[in-house]
C-alpha cells in the first residue's frame, strides 16, 4: 500500500461503506482525491452490537473489494469509525520546554508523546489521539507551531478510548480479513462520548 493512500470504513445499521483516497499537496495542509468507493448491505449487526462476526466480516470484505476495484489499488490499512456508549473521549494537554529559540519538529514530536501519555483504567484501551490545538507561551489557537519563537509549547489532544470488551471486535476481524489488511483507529470518530479532562506536563 502506497504511503499516500488512505482507506476509510463506516459500518452502519443498513449498509457498510468503504472509501479509498490519495493524499495530495502540502503535507501540512494536505488535500484528498477520492479514488474508489464501495458499499455492501450490513449484516450481523443490531444497533451498536455485533451479533454475527462472520456476516459483518463479509460486509466489510465486500465493500472494501468494490472500492479497491474502482481505485485500481489494494489497501492493507483501514481507518474504521467506531460509535457507541463504550467509546469515551478525554481531553489531554501536553507541555514541553522549547529546545532552541524557535519551535522545531523535535519539540512537536516530544509534546505529542507527552499529550498521548494518558493514564487509562485497566478496562480501557486507547483508540486514537490527534492534536487539536497548540499553544506557544501565551498564544492560543495555533494549528502549526513550527518556526514560532517561544519558551513553552503546549498541545491539546482529544483522545478516544474503548472498553476492552468492545475493542476485541477489531482484533477478531483481523482473523477473517486478508493477512495484510487490518483495522486501525479512526482519525475522526462519530460517537456518543463522555468527556473527562486530563492534564499532563513534562519539561
Amino acid at each position: 500500500m502506497r504511503s499516500n493512500l488512505i482507506a476509510g470504513l463506516d459500518i452502519g445499521t443498513s449498509k457498510t461503506c468503504a472509501v479509498i483516497g490519495e493524499i495530495i499537496g502540502d503535507p501540512r495542509r494536505p488535500g484528498l482525491t477520492v479514488l474508489g468507493v464501495g458499499q455492501a448491505r450490513t449484516a450481523g449487526v443490531r444497533g451498536d452490537i455485533v451479533t454475527n462476526i462472520e456476516e459483518i466480516t463479509e460486509s466489510v470484505r465486500s465493500s472494501l473489494k468494490e472500492a479497491e476495484l474502482m481505485a485500481g489499488v489494494s489497501v492493507d490499512r483501514v481507518y474504521a469509525g467506531m460509535g457507541g456508549d463504550h467509546v469515551r473521549a478525554t481531553s489531554s494537554m501536553g507541555v514541553v520546554a522549547i529546545s532552541e529559540d524557535e519551535v522545531a519538529m523535535d519539540d512537536v514530536e516530544r509534546v505529542h508523546v507527552v499529550a498521548r501519555a494518558v493514564a487509562l483504567p485497566p478496562d480501557r484501551e486507547m483508540l486514537h489521539a490527534v492534536p487539536q490545538e497548540y499553544r506557544v507561551d501565551n498564544q492560543r489557537g495555533i494549528s502549526d507551531p513550527i518556526g514560532m519563537a517561544g519558551i513553552r509549547l503546549e498541545a491539546r489532544f482529544p483522545t478516544y478510548a474503548d472498553s476492552t470488551a468492545g475493542s476485541t471486535i477489531p482484533r477478531r476481524w483481523r482473523r477473517f480479513l486478508s493477512p495484510n489488511r487490518s483495522t486501525s483507529s479512526p482519525r475522526s470518530m462519530r460517537a456518543r462520548v463522555r468527556r473527562e479532562p486530563s492534564h499532563r506536563s513534562h519539561s
